[in-house]
């Protein structure tokens, strides 16, 4: 008895071997009848010959069931063991890997619970052509709002070049006004049209008046699938990069958080004019513009600056200057962004002497973060400015950023 449950018992926990031998009147000793334990179907006969049980011809599926497969061996082992890999149990197992082919390794419970993302690797794709493609996002809300009272930003990136414009928004639905804006200066300036805009499924982009523009322009409008930001990616990594360039900007000068979006708008004027790998080391500026030349000479970003003042009110014993921090590039004038805390207002001027190496804010400002800076003055810093423009007070910019070609 003990032989024949040993040589017999089927791998599946459904099927036993029993022997119903107290019952002489339906069974004689000499004999076995497997059946299924649920059902008590009768799966094979056997006779018992010197106390060791034969199955008789014909049954076929105990036999079948008393002996696995290498792949149902390894589905098992895989359950046992809590659902490892199948690359990690191959280690443990080689001889029924060899045995078994890897398409018959198939695991439901594995997909349910197990199941990622398809991975997106960069493929560094370009446009054949300026403006066939324009890559575009919204980032935000910032929790501080912007010297100018902003909360989000919009870039577009043109899939040729990798240039990027960038617009500093009050509300996500500001994005269809600097779209128009956008495709405007494009037209106007390079006398060209943007074939295609690519962005994800946000109500800013799908809408009606949007597609309405979309269809009257001719521009199809490629979205990308539910929580799958990847197929963006173009616009996704230039947001980080552009990002991370602001926060360096931010830290290294003890900058306050609520001038983020002058770090941002510098940052956009900067790496447009920085060489791209995907580009053969040239820079986007040179690519779209045929020129990498700064307006004005660059400044650090955060540093103490002396901006001429030239107001009519001005006494003949009253400062002929103006203490403000650096804070970018003008899109429309040749001239340097210079903030003035004490004033609250923003100046446009040549006349800029700086202190490159000195921080305007002292490091117990909201960045929170003390990083020590250069001894010295560098090599290629300068204490003036350029050729002399008159200086201009201007408002907080609540446009879009670049230089005098094409705002950024």
């Amino acid at each position: 008895m003990i032989k024949l449950l040993r040589n017999i018992t089927p791998s599946s926990s459904s099927l036993k071997a029993h022997l119903p031998l107290e019952d002489p009147l339906l069974t004689p000793a000499s004999m076995l009848l497997p059946k299924e334990l649920g059902t008590g179907r009768i799966l094979g006969t056997g006779t018992v010959h010197n106390g060791l049980y034969y199955l008789d011809e014909g049954s076929d599926e105990v036999a079948f069931a008393s002996k696995m497969s290498p792949c149902q061996e390894l589905l098992l082992l895989h359950r046992r063991l809590g659902h490892p890999s199948f690359a990690t149990m191959s280690c443990s197992y080689p001889s029924l890997f060899n045995a078994c082919p890897w398409e018959s390794l198939i695991c439901d419970a594995c997909e349910f619970a197990k199941h990622t993302r398809v991975p997106y690797p960069s493929l560094g794709l370009r446009s054949n052509k300026p403006f066939d493609v324009i890559h575009s996002d919204v980032w935000g809300p910032c929790e501080v709002h912007s010297i100018s009272g902003h909360r989000w930003f919009v870039t577009f990136i043109d899939g040729f070049s990798r240039y990027t414009w960038l617009y500093l928004l009050n509300h996500k639905s500001d994005v269809f006004t600097v779209f128009k804006d956008l495709c405007a200066l494009i037209e106007n300036k390079f006398g060209n049209t943007v074939k295609v805009l690519r962005s994800d499924n946000g109500t800013e982009y799908v809408n009606q008046a949007f597609e309405q523009f979309l269809i009257s322009k001719g521009i199809e409008h490629q979205t990308t699938c539910v929580n799958t930001p990847e197929q963006n990616g173009v616009v996704e990594r230039k947001n980080r990069h552009l990002l991370e360039v602001a926060r360096s900007l931010m830290f290294s000068m003890n900058v306050p958080k609520f001038l983020w979006g002058e770090a941002v708008k510098i940052a956009t004027y900067l790496i447009n004019r920085m060489p791209l790998r995907v580009l053969d080391n040239k820079s986007p500026a040179e690519l779209l513009l045929n020129s990498n030349d700064f307006i004005v000479a660059p400044k650090v970003f955060g540093c103490v600056c002396f901006v001429h003042d030239y107001r009519n009110d001005v006494r003949k014993l009253d400062p002929r200057a103006v203490k403000c921090v650096f804070v970018g590039y003008s899109p429309t004038q040749k001239g340097y962004r210079c903030w003035c805390p004490s004033e609250h207002r923003f100046f446009v001027s040549m006349d800029v002497t700086f202190r490159e190496n000195e921080p305007y804010y002292e490091p117990t400002n909201d960045t929170g973060i003390t990083l020590s800076l250069p001894e010295g003055q560098q090599e290629g810093e300068s204490n003036s400015g350029g050729n002399h423009m008159g200086s201009v007070l201007v408002p907080p910019s609540a446009g879009s950023y670049g230089d005098n070609s094409v705002h950024s």
